[in-house]
């Protein structure tokens, strides 16, 4: 009896010293210098012009959209003028394996992503379930669901990443942040150097794949991931992070967060020179972003009415594992997801009903992500009322410099704009793909298939090649403004794709070919 329990307990020993007892693996230091940053050094502006790439969250379906907008964009040489990329859930799957191109043997290509997004990581999540030293960490730990999905992540896409690895190969290189949900304090939590910096926390040791499951760490589905705040010493306290799509699930927050630190940090480090009553300056002008700003949304919301119609044909809502727990809650999520996303598009100048595409909004206008806003407002108050000699500065003055920071704009990239018809089976397609962390093989390349489609087809016909090349308006919308997807102006391919090789292997099913000319 003694010696059959030797072995039971050797296993529970090994899991013990694999994965320690506490649920953070965060590590202590300070003064993080990592290309996670939400201030932006003088670099990141060498042209003049301001790009914010955002990645929305939605599972394997938002994870391979993005990853297919992001490689049109680098055909068409728009990617490597990116500045900053702000990702969540499923976005940061595509984010963070770009950012890590040229390590550990990861490479960007079409046919990497394409192989790598395709796999069913809920069927491998499900799998790990069955290893004996994850079921004994699982029982005798903190280990966790997360922490298999983790493994998962890793062994698939970023193989032992850490922070430290990211952009190392890039030229440029963008900042990335990955963005998640403080459950502490009901708040957005970034990846970055400045949030690991307000911890207490060394950011560069930190596994990447672990911040990508933070930021897709769905509720009910997932456990939160934990992190410790080193500033309390012994006295423990604990940030615990889900998913990110409840604060901002289209992750463009984060980057109109970076503009205004920029424009505001250099404001305020500026010497107190003189600056006449009432005329404040056009920021975006003084500051080193001559030809304005550019946000780029990849957003994978889909048009509803696919859902609609097959759930109005079952007498039976629930999956297979619908027994155990209620989809009711992946509803109900999903449509607060959506009013979010109206509100915000909404706050950006665009109309999501109307199929904006693209549009323009005053820089410190959207009321995205203003936890910070009321402090910067009292700053710029202050600095102002001692460059004015007024000795206060009002509300009229402040907001009068905030309105003439200047305009940025919006490039609205949604698989919505691909309406769901019998004249558009892409559309069909593209629009009934769900949001788990699996896509069948048809949908990945109807995916890919759709952001050749819209990217290509609004960068002709918007002129963004000439807006790119010359720079956008940095006062007021560009002429026209909002730009709409109207069928057949744009020339939308909506037909299914066809069979496209590269370096003599099948990478994807994707069509260039326009309506009508078959």
């Amino acid at each position: 009896m003694r010696r059959s329990a030797l072995p039971v307990l050797a296993l529970l020993l090994s899991a013990c010293t694999l994965v320690p007892w506490w649920a953070s693996v965060n590590r202590d230091g300070r003064d993080n210098a990592t290309v996670a940053a939400v201030t932006l050094s003088a670099d990141a502006f060498r042209d003049g012009m301001f790009v914010g790439l955002a990645l929305s969250g939605g599972g394997s379906r938002a994870a391979n959209f993005g990853a297919a907008v992001m490689l049109e964009l680098a055909e068409l040489g728009a990617l490597d003028r990116v500045d900053a990329i702000s990702s969540v859930s499923g976005g940061s799957l595509a984010a963070a394996y770009y950012m890590l191109q040229g390590e550990r043997g990861i490479a960007f290509t079409r046919r990497e992503v394409d192989a790598r997004f395709a796999r069913d990581f809920q069927l491998r999540w499900l799998v790990r379930w069955f290893d004996p030293r994850n079921a004994l960490r699982y029982w005798f730990t903190a280990f966790d669901r997360s922490d298999i999905m983790v493994q998962v992540f890793d062994a698939n896409l970023f193989h032992g990443a850490t922070f430290a690895d990211l952009g190392r190969r890039l030229v440029p290189r963008p900042s990335l942040l990955i963005n998640a949900s403080n459950a502490v304090n009901g708040r957005k939590f970034v990846f970055a150097n400045e949030e690991f910096n307000r911890l207490g926390s060394d950011l560069a040791s930190y596994p990447v794949a672990r911040a990508v499951m933070a930021s897709g760490a769905f509720p009910a589905a997932f456990a939160s991931v934990t992190l410790r705040d080193y500033r309390t010493g012994d006295d423990r306290r604990y940030v615990h992070l889900f998913d990110g799509g409840p604060i901002d699930n289209l992750g463009i927050g984060t980057l109109v967060k970076v503009l205004q630190n920029h424009l505001a940090k250099r404001y305020l480090d500026d010497a107190p020179a003189a600056e006449p009553a009432g005329a404040p300056p056009d920021l975006l002008r003084r500051y080193g972003l001559p030809r304005g700003c550019l946000m780029i949304s990849v957003d994978a919301y889909t048009d509803t009415s696919v859902k609609a119609r097959r759930r109005a044909r079952l007498d039976d809502l629930r999956p297979w594992y619908g027994f155990l727990v209620d989809p009711n809650l992946n509803d109900a999520t999903g449509d607060l997801l959506a009013v979010k996303r109206s509100e915000a598009l909404h706050l950006l100048g665009l109309d999501s009903a109307n199929r904006d595409a693209l549009g323009s909004f005053p820089i410190f206008g959207p009321n995205l992500d203003d936890d910070e806003l009321p402090n910067l407002r009292g700053e710029l108050a202050r600095a102002l009322a001692q460059r004015t000699g007024h000795g206060a500065a009002d509300r009229y003055v402040v907001d009068e410099l905030l309105r003439r920071a200047g305009s940025c704009h919006l490039w609205h990239v949604t698989l919505s704009q691909l309406r769901p018809s019998t004249a558009c089976p892409l559309g069909e397609l593209v629009n009934g793909v769900g949001t788990a962390y699996k896509v069948s093989k048809g949908e990945q390349c109807g995916l890919f298939a759709a952001a050749r489609t819209l990217v290509r087809a609004m960068w002709r016909e918007f002129g963004l090649d000439g807006l790119m090349r010359d720079g956008f308006p940095t006062a007021g919308p560009i002429p026209g403004a909002p730009l709409r997807i109207r069928e057949p102006r744009l020339s939308l391919d909506c037909g299914l794709p066809e069979t496209v090789a590269e370096d003599g292997r099948e990478v994807c099913r994707i069509s260039l070919t326009p309506p009508g000319s078959r």
